[in-house]
């Protein structure tokens, strides 16, 4: 069994943890991986970190090395794979707003050679020529 890797530069974040995960991988002496994620508890954790290990590394064979409440701060010195994410929201978009978002992607790479800022009013312009005032 791989020795576990040290934990000790968390920083405190509520219903964050940082699992220490090993897969068959560990027999051949590669190390563990580690995950952050969202969870309510340890346990909880532990299930996300050992699902999202199953799935991305197809792997079956899995060992939870450690479980600490936290995230790694800038001085953490393992790499990790932080898996909290954004949440995602689902956006229904009528046809007219879909055109909208078509045209004002054309203008900005038509003219993407111009300043940012110019390039904005020309948006802006166009959003109100078609009746979406910003």
């Amino acid at each position: 069994m791989p020795a576990a890797r040290s934990t000790h530069h968390l920083k405190p974040a509520a219903n964050v943890w940082t699992v220490t995960v090993a897969g068959p991988e560990r027999h051949d002496g590669e190390g563990p991986y580690i995950w952050v994620v969202n969870a309510p508890d340890a346990d909880t954790a532990e299930a996300i970190a050992e699902n999202i290990h199953r799935t991305t590394q197809d792997v079956t064979d899995i060992e939870v090395i450690s479980t600490q409440s936290g995230a790694p701060s800038a001085d953490y010195v393992w790499s990790y794979n932080d898996m909290r994410g954004i949440p995602a929201k689902t956006i229904v978009l009528a046809p007219t707003q879909i055109r909208q978002i078509a045209r004002v992607r054309l203008l900005y790479k038509r003219h993407d050679d111009l300043p940012t800022a110019e390039i904005f009013l020309l948006i802006a312009d166009l959003m109100a020529d078609q009746g979406y005032p910003l």
